[in-house]
């Protein structure tokens, strides 16, 4: 078998040799570029999301209106899904072996025979446990022997960045689901604000189950939600918090259910210069008891030559 580390730690040195996003990319064979947006429509007990079409939404990308080409629901789409497990010593303990069996179940409600999914875990390092796949014994042997026991420092941002490298192998859907409590103490190649132009570079939404820390510090909390938060805003994902591990289990069934239930938008943005740059993107849907969730923008690849 390869040896896990060395390869994620390729990726770390490689950042910006993976494919081009799904998000933003040429549509062959004309070479003009499109976005894709995935959307997480909240709704009240009386919206109407019966027969949505492009007309229901209002996009801006960069402060100009967009004109939509199309709306449908994203499960039609094929699904990259990234499990990653925080194995270091602030974990609790209650916490660490009950989270087997809620990820196994998630993974056995996501995947289907066009999806994968990979297992990663970290501590004061990253590994890949598990390959791109669908088999859910491989799957499942994975998560047993990333949790096997809490120990060592955080490098949470490292491990992030190398896991969203993983996903951008391929052009699918792609998501990236944590339980932790978001501490970083060890992390060598970027920052927060690297971290998250890693994630709008490769596509990756991120949905985080915010773990109470063993370390009671209050400062260390504070920031873990504040970063929990951010990354979820600006990807598009989820930030739930879990005190037990019966909160946890529901959390990973809320994000299954959240995941299943998108839409995906898609239009050819006007007003590119040429120029890969981050851009800025704002949704709101016109039917009424609506509101939408999705990424804060993509980084283009440029326009067409």
């Amino acid at each position: 078998m390869l040896s896990r580390l060395a390869r994620l730690a390729a990726l770390l040195l490689l950042a910006g040799a993976s494919a081009p996003p799904a998000q933003a990319q040429p549509d062959s064979p004309e070479k003009r570029v499109v976005v894709d947006l995935f959307l997480t429509i909240q709704v009240k007990k009386t919206a109407d999301l019966s027969n949505l079409t492009p007309q229901d939404f209002r996009v801006t990308d960069e402060g100009q209106p967009q004109t939509l080409e199309s709306v449908s629901r994203a499960d039609s789409l094929p699904l990259f899904v990234a499990i990653l497990i925080d194995s270091s010593g602030s974990r609790r303990e209650q916490f660490f072996r009950a989270e087997r069996e809620p990820i196994k179940e998630f993974l056995r409600q996501m995947l289907r025979p066009q999806d994968a999914a990979i297992v990663a875990a970290f501590n004061h390092r990253a590994w890949l446990d598990a390959e791109p796949t669908n088999d859910m014994p491989v799957l499942s042997a994975a998560v047993d022997r990333a949790t096997e026991a809490p120990r060592g420092s955080s490098a949470l941002y490292d491990a992030i960045w190398a896991t969203c490298e993983e996903l951008a192998r391929s052009r699918s859907r792609r998501i990236l689901v944590l339980a932790s409590d978001v501490v970083d103490n060890a992390s060598e190649q970027l920052d927060f604000r690297a971290l998250l132009d890693a994630v709008h570079r490769t596509s990756t939404s991120v949905y985080i189950i915010r773990l109470r820390s063993a370390n009671e510090n209050r400062r260390v909390e504070r920031r873990g939600t504040l970063i929990a938060r951010e990354l979820a805003a600006q990807t598009g994902g989820l930030v739930i918090s879990a005190d037990n591990p019966r909160a946890v289990a529901n959390a990973y069934r809320e994000i299954a259910d959240v995941v299943s239930a998108q839409h995906v938008l898609r239009y050819a943005p006007s007003g590119l210069t040429g120029r890969s740059k981050f851009r800025k993107v704002r949704v709101d849907i016109l039917r009424k008891g609506a509101q939408v969730i999705t990424r804060a923008g993509y980084i283009s690849p440029g326009a067409p030559q």
